[in-house]
């Protein structure tokens, strides 16, 4: 995914909605976000030269965390844990070769490349090339918020 300009008036906004700007998707922009719409969750995918495709999800509600392991392709196993041990175990597990999920990939969005706001809400821009930025949508803010937490910033 490409990075994310965000205008002076975005980041303004984002701030005052107490927004954590910071690359994503991180833990604490995962536990942002669930501050903000009551879920989360956050991917990573573990793939080697051998037979091995293993994914990690740390899920969290509004009545507590949880963890989601298995292989690509089944359901998994799941375990309710307590934050501090959520957030433990996904730092082993990116610590291991893990590799965060992005959640845009093959969507408009993958190619976000800067966000300005707009009388109506903010208006995203995508690029095809490095050299044309063209509108793709006006979004609300909490929608903003989400497509950041699977984009870098500069």
């Amino acid at each position: 995914m490409h990075t994310i300009t965000l205008c002076q008036e975005t980041q303004k906004d984002l701030l005052a909605a107490n927004y954590s700007l910071c690359d994503a998707p991180s833990f604490r922009s995962f536990l942002k976000y669930k501050e903000y719409f009551g879920e989360a969750v956050i991917s990573a995918e573990y793939r080697d030269n051998k037979n091995s495709h293993k994914f990690y999800r740390v899920i969290a509600k509004p009545n507590g965390f949880f963890v989601n392991w298995g292989r690509v392709g089944t359901n998994g196993r799941n375990q309710a844990v307590s934050l501090e041990e959520a957030e433990r175990r996904w730092k082993s597990k990116l610590a291991k070769g893990y590799k965060k999920k992005q959640g845009f990939e093959g969507t408009p969005f993958e190619k976000a490349r800067e966000i300005r706001k707009v009388a109506n809400g903010y208006q995203v821009f995508i690029s095809f090339d490095h050299a044309t930025v063209v509108p793709l949508c006006v979004l609300p803010l909490r929608s903003v918020m989400k497509l950041l937490e699977n984009s870098p910033l500069t």
